[in-house]
């Protein structure tokens, strides 16, 4: 990591001439022609990298992140989280229109989904527990689990006024007139054209 640039060309060079594979037919080792042509091509990739002073640094930032292996997984688990997370979006999307449609049942499928897909969403737990509020025939049964899925949409995100508007939409059928009043005050802070 700390060697110079001269001292990386002259050891590159002194194993090219015993690894370059024109080398084989002098000794009679053809037959080792495709091992010889991997290690020199290998030797090939290793200089372009560490002599050009640009290259060495991008290749000595991936050792320091872990290496190839590392900084690929790390890629390719960010892309699968950005896959996660647009697949969630458009099951939300599919919700929301349920939810308009009051198809309360295929609502509450697509925002279960797109819950699995990104559980970090605060709009996700709102519009699931509500979803699951307004397709209940006997809201008392489902009270305990829709408030616990709204507090969680509103503990991720303390400006998630669709979680507050929903609680007030609880409360008030709790007969809870002033913890409702106060889940819609707060809604409207958040999102003053809530009113």
């Amino acid at each position: 990591r700390t060697v110079e640039g001269a001292k990386i060309k002259a050891a590159y060079f002194g194993l090219a001439k015993t690894y370059h594979p024109d080398r084989l037919a002098l000794v009679r080792l053809d037959d080792l022609r495709p091992q010889v042509e991997r290690i020199f091509a290998r030797l090939s990739e290793a200089f372009a990298a560490l002599g050009d002073d640009g290259k060495r640094r991008e290749y000595l930032e991936i050792l320091a992140q872990g290496g190839e292996v590392a900084v690929q997984r790390r890629q390719d688990d960010e892309a699968n989280k950005a896959m996660k997370i647009i697949s969630a979006e458009e099951q939300f999307k599919v919700g929301e229109m349920a939810l308009r449609r009051q198809a309360f049942g295929q609502a509450v499928d697509a925002f279960k989904k797109a819950l699995e897909l990104n559980p970090d969403e605060s709009e996700h737990h709102a519009y699931h527990a509500w979803a699951v509020w307004c397709g209940a025939e006997n809201k008392d049964r489902v009270v305990a689990d829709v408030r616990k899925g709204l507090q969680k949409a509103a503990d991720l995100n303390h400006n998630c006024a669709p979680a507050f508007f929903f609680l007030g939409q609880v409360w008030k059928h709790l007969k809870d007139d002033k913890r409702a009043l106060a889940y819609f005050r707060k809604a409207t802070e958040i999102q003053s054209d809530h009113v």
